[in-house]
């Protein structure tokens, strides 16, 4: 049984990542010369003894498409969610700018949807592990109190949100420094699979 879910959420979940993170600038615009054929393939970790495995293929450069699949280890059933993403590379560090749809601001009155981007750090090692790292909430909220990045940080009962107000150039500076590194964690750690391991992973 397929059951399909909030992509950001889930892939959220799946990371580590703040349960509700979202920025309207993404950290540059797509260059169809920024590509990496290394993110290209199938990844799989074990999250909360779940079996996850991330799809990645590639689309019009440098657009590229990933597929997240949970496969429930107690229920016999799988979450599927997708998300369109292509990288950002500056100073030997490499992000994903992975993208999602969002309501504009009630305030508007506008039910329509407009994208909304979150990021994380990755390495591609030699021997096929797709390392994934970023801030979390706490992060996060020491960068905007300390005026680093423009944006408002808050918990609530369902969890915590960061809402960055910046734009991609500064909010990528900040990134790229020595101080967010001191404040990264990994959030996940896959490994590439082979043909037969991806066929199991739909």
């Amino acid at each position: 049984m397929v059951r399909k879910t909030n992509a950001i959420a889930a892939l959220a979940m799946t990371l580590g990542l703040t349960s509700c993170f979202q920025s309207k600038a993404p950290l540059s615009d797509p260059d169809p010369g920024v590509t990496d054929e290394n993110l290209k393939g199938v990844w799989h970790a074990v999250v909360e003894k779940n079996d996850v495995y991330l799809h990645i293929i590639p689309l019009t450069l440098p657009l590229m498409k990933l597929i997240r699949v949970t496969h429930i280890n107690v229920g016999g059933f799988y979450n599927m969610d997708e998300l369109e993403m292509f990288p950002t590379f500056v100073e030997g560090k490499k992000f994903m700018n992975l993208k999602f749809l969002m309501p504009k601001e009630a305030e508007t009155g506008s039910g329509e949807l407009e994208p909304r981007f979150t990021f994380v750090e990755y390495v591609v090692s030699k021997d096929g592990v797709l390392t994934v790292r970023g801030l979390d909430y706490d992060g996060w909220n020491k960068a905007i109190t300390g005026k680093r990045v423009k944006g408002a940080a808050w918990e609530t009962t369902w969890g915590s949100n960061v809402e960055l107000k910046d734009t991609g150039k500064n909010i990528l500076e900040y990134l790229s420094s020595k101080d967010a590194d001191r404040d990264f964690r990994v959030l996940g750690e896959f490994r590439k699979v082979n043909a037969k391991d991806a066929n199991r992973s739909r």
